[in-house]
C-alpha cells in the first residue's frame, strides 16, 4: 500500500477526499491564534480601533478594488505579453482588457495619492518645524501631480481618442 493511500480516501465518485489527520495542525494553529488574541484582546481592540489601522484597511479594499486583481483571477489574464518584435508588453493594445501587472500598476496610483494625502491631513500638522512641514506639504503635491500624469499618458495610451 502506497504512502498516499494512507492520507487519502475515495469518494463516492472517485476523488480523494482529505482525511482529519490533515487539518488536525491547521486547527491547532488556528486554536494557539486564538488563545493569544483573547489573552491580549485589550491591545487587539485598541489597535483595531485606530484610524490609522481603518486607513491601512480601505486603501488595501481600494487598490484591489482598482487594481481589477479578481477580474483577472476570473478571466484568466497573464502577468504581461512577450512580442517577437517589440519585447515585453505590459499594457495591453485593447482599451476593454488589461493584463494584471498593467491592473496593478493603475492601482497602485490611487494607493499612493491616497497615502499623500494622509501624510498632508495627518502628519504635516503634527511636524514643528518650519522646513519639515514644507517640505511635507510640497513632496506629497509632488507625489499626486507625477501620480495623475503617469497615469494620464496610460490613459491616452490606451485610448487614443481622448487625446484629440
Amino acid at each position: 500500500m502506497s504512502s498516499s493511500k494512507v492520507a487519502t480516501r475515495q469518494g463516492p465518485q472517485g476523488e480523494s477526499s482529505s482525511s482529519v489527520v490533515e487539518f488536525l495542525p491547521v486547527v491547532g494553529v488556528l486554536a494557539f491564534v486564538g488563545f493569544i488574541v483573547y489573552d491580549n484582546r485589550e491591545v487587539v481592540l485598541r489597535t483595531l480601533q485606530g484610524r490609522f489601522v481603518w486607513f491601512v484597511w480601505s486603501l488595501g479594499v481600494l487598490y484591489v478594488a482598482y487594481s481589477g486583481i479578481f477580474h483577472a483571477v476570473i478571466h484568466g489574464m497573464s502577468l504581461f505579453y512577450f512580442h517577437p518584435s517589440y519585447g515585453l508588453v505590459f499594457f495591453h493594445p485593447s482599451g476593454r482588457r488589461q493584463f494584471v501587472l498593467e491592473g496593478l500598476l493603475s492601482g497602485s496610483w490611487s494607493f499612493l495619492i491616497s497615502l499623500a494625502a494622509f501624510s498632508i491631513v495627518e502628519i504635516m500638522p503634527m511636524l514643528r518645524s518650519k522646513s519639515g512641514r514644507s517640505d511635507m506639504l510640497g513632496l506629497p503635491l509632488l507625489l499626486i501631480g507625477i501620480a495623475y500624469t503617469i497615469l494620464h499618458f496610460t490613459f491616452i495610451s490606451k485610448h487614443p481618442w481622448l487625446a484629440k
